[in-house]
Parts: C-alpha cells; structure tokens; sequence
C-alpha cells in the first residue's frame, strides 16, 4: 500500500488533463474577468498541463511550483484551482522525495469544486504512501460513500491495511466502523476469491447489534462464510435476532461443506491456480478430512515443484511455500510427525520474497516445542529477528519461548518472558492465553480470558475459542496437557459466569479445532 501504482498515476494524469483541458476551453482569458496575476497563473497552469500531457513530470512540477504559492492561483475561479492542485499532485507523485507536497496537493484538490473520486483515490495513495493513517482512513471513507465506483482501484491488500490501520487513528473505533460500514453499503468485495473477510464482517455485524440495527447486521452476517466465525456468532447472545431471521445460515456443518464447495468450484474454474488448491487443501483439513487432503495438496505440489526441474505449472507458484506448510499440517493430522516436521523444515527453508520466511519458521519451531524437540526449537527461533516479525509474530515467538521454558523447569525464564508479553498483549490476546496456560497460570489465563469475553470487540473469537470442540485424534502428549489446564479453566466458575453473562457454551462443533 506504500507509494501509489504506476496504472494508479496513469488513471491520474489522464483525468487531470481531461479535466484541467474542460477548465481551459470553458474559461477565456479575458483581462475583464481576471486580475493579471489570475491570468498569470491560468497560463501558467495551461502550460503545465501541456507538459504533463507530454509526459514532461519534472517541467510541470517547476512550472506549477511558484504558482501554487503565489496570490493569482486563489483569484481563479474554484474548479480551475482544483485542477492546477491536481496537476500538481500528480506531477510531484513521479519523485519519492516529494510526496508530502504531493499529498498536501490533493488535500487542496479533494475538496475543490469539480473534484471527482480520483482526486480522494489519490489522496488515499500519498496519505498512505506517507503512513498517514488518519487521512488515508479519511479518504477510504469518503470514497467508499461518495464514489465507490473508485473503490475498484485499491487494492485487497490496501483495504485490509486501512481497516486495520482505522483502530490506530483517533476515535479509532468509530472511524473503522465508519469505513466498514460505507464499504458494506457500497456492496464492496475483494477482488481476489482468495481473500476472506468473514472475520471483519462478522466484527462488524456485532457493532450493528450493539447499536441496535439488527436489520443491517443481518446483511454484514450474510458475507461471514468461515465456520469458525460462525461458531462464535452463534455462541454470541448479541446474534440472537440475526439467528432467528436467518438459521440456515448458522448451520455450522453445512458452513464446513459449502467452503470445500466453493473451492472445489474455484480449482475447477482456475486449474493453473496454487492458490486455489491451497484453499481446498484447508478446507478439507478444517473438515477433519485429511486423507482427501494428502491427495490433493500432492498433486499440487507435483505440478508447483516438478521433480524433472521443468517449469510450474501453475500461475501463483510463489503459493508454494504455503503448501509445503499445508502438506506438513496434513502428515501430521494423520500422525505421521517426523513427516510432517521434516516437511515444515523444507517449507521454512525456502525463502519469501528473497527473506526468511517468518510464518513458516515460526511454524516449525512451534511444532518442534510440542512434540518435545526443544533446543531444535530455540534455534529455529533464533533465526526470527525482533526486526524481522510483525508485532503478532513477536507474540508467536514469545509464546513459544514461554512454552519451551515452561517444559525445561526454566521459572525465572520463563517468568521474564511473560513479564515481557504482558507489555504487548493487546496485539495477540491468544498468543498470551497460550504462553499462560503453558504457565500452568490458571488464574492470570481465567483474568485474561473473562476480560476477552467481557469485551465486545473481542468477545467473538474468545467465545468461538471455549465451545465443546471435538479432540483432535493427532494431539501430542504435551498438547494434551494444555488441552486438559483449557478446559479446566473453562470449567472454572467465575469463566462459566463470564460466559453465561454474554453467551453460551453449548456449541459442539462437528470437527475438531485446526484453526481457520
């Protein structure tokens, strides 16, 4: 989402000339309707809109400089204005290094007379370029209520980085409802058939019930598509009204088939597409059927990585890092651990992007801790830098590090790591529920817990988390120990009390919990 795409800037200058050349042949140059410093700056503005119609960025942006600052341009009329910050912005977008003048130009353009939505897209992509989240979330908003047809132009990634990013600016809260909600108005999707947001929209239907709008929570529902998010809807007495209008859509079982479904749909539409099989091997996986999995994540696997060193034959083969993760998953759903290990140790070998891949290593040196190959584990740990990990991926790794010396007897280890996590727990509440239990700390995980059911916004995933879940039949010893400190704080009073004051904990899911 850093920086703006070159197809970006070509929409822009095509826009900008169109608009500015409608500006100039409405607009004679007549000494009677302009001051001279008006009719200056109006000359000068037409000649930089030649020069970017030419592709001349730099001459444009030294033409337009001194005019921008100058008193003819606030003598003209508005929509000629507009047009000269939007030239101007455009122009400056070509040079890195003049990318705060660039967002400050289309902060001017955005809210002129004529401005249209590539304006506030514009202003998105310099807000962002420049890690200014308020304003990006600003221009997020209004483009999704005032032209969303301009929504098409951000990208997946970029969206979720600005819903994200909403809950860090001021009134965080209420801006990423806004924005979610002018997305669920504008019927915004993304792009991608691989992207999920079942998570959000599950979050945000819970924020339209809080509000009361049990009409329109319906509609955010109806995009939920994941089983587990549907679990901790259910579980939700906030969905209560929702549950009746629609209960079909809360069949949790047939929520599991219709994901392998739609995959099923997406390989079939897509052959040459990792992504696709990737997503059906999870969802097989997620539907306790690993067995079907192994088949097809080997096949893919064949055609992403053939054995002859022939090229792939898939179109997304950098996926295939994932599936090496998912093969692992799956040798090890079916107890085939030194397998599925030596399979995780391949997957975090290759790189991603040309650096260390963090999800996969983290992955690995988790699976070396419960299946008791500890020191493996710490210098697989060893290798994620603090620099390297997103601030999630630091709770991974300090999670593990308190689990590993939970096992080794190290108390004192043990104890600094936790005092650290507590500092950062907020970023992944489940990471430091994990390391907790590993703790044997029953009352500081029961505190913990009882705080993320009591809180609406984290209130969907803790009580998805405590529902009656089936037992994996692929638990390790040490896995089974932290499932029996889980249930016993579950079984706790005080948690069942937390529990039955929102919710309820009569789910029995049909599989067992792998996850998303």
């Amino acid at each position: 989402m850093v920086g703006a795409s070159a197809l970006a800037l070509l929409c822009g200058v095509a826009t900008a000339n169109a608009d500015t050349k409608a500006v100039s042949d409405q607009i004679s140059p007549s000494p009677t309707h302009r001051t001279r410093d008006a009719e200056a700056a109006l000359l000068e503005i037409q000649d930089a809109q030649q020069k970017l119609a030419n592709g001349d960025f730099s001459g444009c942006y030294e033409v337009l400089k001194p005019v921008m600052a100058g008193k003819g341009l606030s003598q003209l009329e508005p929509a000629v204005q507009r047009a000269a910050w939007y030239i101007f912005g455009v122009a400056a977008t070509q040079n890195s290094t003049k990318m705060d003048e660039a967002h400050d130009a289309f902060r001017h353009s955005s809210v002129l007379e004529g401005a249209v939505g590539l304006d506030w897209y514009m202003r998105l992509m310099t807000a962002s370029a420049r890690e200014d989240k308020d304003d990006a979330v600003l221009a997020a908003t209004t483009l999704a209520e005032d032209y969303p047809a301009t929504l098409s132009q951000v990208t997946d990634t970029g969206m979720a980085w600005l819903v994200a990013s909403a809950k860090d600016v001021p009134r965080g809260d209420t801006r990423r409802f806004a924005l979610l909600d002018a997305l669920l108005t504008a019927d915004w999707k993304p792009k991608s058939p691989y992207i999920d947001w079942s998570m959000q929209w599950s979050q945000h239907a819970a924020q339209l019930l809080d509000r009361g709008d049990a009409t329109r929570a319906a509609e955010a529902a109806k995009r939920v598509t994941m089983p587990i998010p549907l679990i901790g809807m259910r579980a939700d007495n906030r969905f209560a009204p929702v549950l009746k209008s629609s209960p079909g859509l809360f069949d949790i079982k047939a929520a599991y088939a219709r994901r392998i479904e739609r995959a099923q749909a997406r390989v079939a539409a897509d052959p040459t597409s990792l992504e696709a099989a990737n997503q059906l091997v999870a969802a097989l996986l997620s539907a306790d059927r690993p067995a079907e999995g192994l088949k097809v994540v080997d096949d893919a696997l064949a055609k992403a990585l053939p054995a002859d060193g022939a090229k792939s034959s898939y179109k997304d083969a950098e996926s295939v890092n994932l599936t090496l993760n998912l093969r692992a998953e799956i040798l090890l759903a079916l107890g085939r651990s030194d397998e599925g290990l030596a399979v995780l140790a391949r997957a975090a070998r290759r790189p991603e992007r040309g650096h260390l891949n963090i999800s996969q290593t983290l992955n690995l040196a988790g699976q070396q801790m419960i299946t008791g190959h500890l020191d493996e584990a710490v210098e697989t740990l060893a290798e994620v830098t603090t620099s390297d990990a997103s601030a999630y991926g630091k709770m991974v790794q300090q999670s593990l590090r308190a689990c590993i010396a939970a096992q080794k007897g190290d108390k004192d280890g043990m104890a600094r790591v936790l005092e650290a996590m507590r500092k950062t727990q907020d970023d992944a509440p489940r990471m430091m529920m994990s390391a907790l239990v590993c703790a044997d700390d029953q009352d500081a995980a029961a505190h913990l817990l009882i705080g993320r059911i009591a809180d609406p916004d984290t209130r969907l995933e803790a009580l998805s988390e405590v529902q009656d879940y089936p037992e994996r039949p692929d638990l390790t010893a040490f896995e089974k120990v932290l499932r029996a400190r889980g249930l016993a704080i579950e079984a706790r009073p005080d948690v069942q009390a937390a529990i039955a004051a929102v919710g309820q904990r009569t789910e029995k899911p049909p599989y067992p919990y792998r996850g998303w």
